[in-house]
């Protein structure tokens, strides 16, 4: 999950390098050039990138393509960190590479339980709705 918003939204630069960052992370991990063949083995999608306001540190967060448990694929996400930070300083335009830390995108599953709660409401509003019709008649 996302932490909550700052008082102070990303600036336009941050916006931007956290794009790049996405976008030069999704090649990596697509190629899949690890010394760990687990890493290599697991698709994973980057849905969102938060880069610090000195751009020196990024979170950046993750879902399995296809969905399924992502414990182990963090663990070792954040284990290559390193490996996965200097193949991004290779193709980072920026004066500073961030340090990298990966996290688990819980919105799709919150977003999810939302609209289970909402369609459980609609329903229970419908059921009732229908019951005090027939009582007054």
């Amino acid at each position: 999950m996302r932490n909550k918003p700052s008082a102070k939204a990303p600036s336009q630069r941050q916006q931007r390098v956290a794009e790049e960052i996405r976008n030069i992370l999704s090649g990596i991990l697509l190629r899949g050039d690890f010394s760990r063949r687990t890493l290599s083995l697991v698709n994973v999608t980057i849905t969102h990138v938060n880069v610090s306001p000195d751009l020196r540190s990024a979170k950046i967060y993750t879902i399995p393509l296809g969905g399924g448990d992502m414990t182990d694929t963090l663990a070792n996400l954040n284990e290559m960190a390193g490996e996965i930070r200097y193949a991004l300083a290779k193709q980072l335009t920026t004066k500073y590479v961030p340090a990298l830390k990966f996290y688990n995108d819980n919105t799709f599953d919150e977003a999810r339980q939302i609209e289970n709660l909402l369609d459980t409401a609609i329903k229970r509003e419908i059921a009732l709705g229908t019951k005090v019709s027939d009582a007054e008649e």
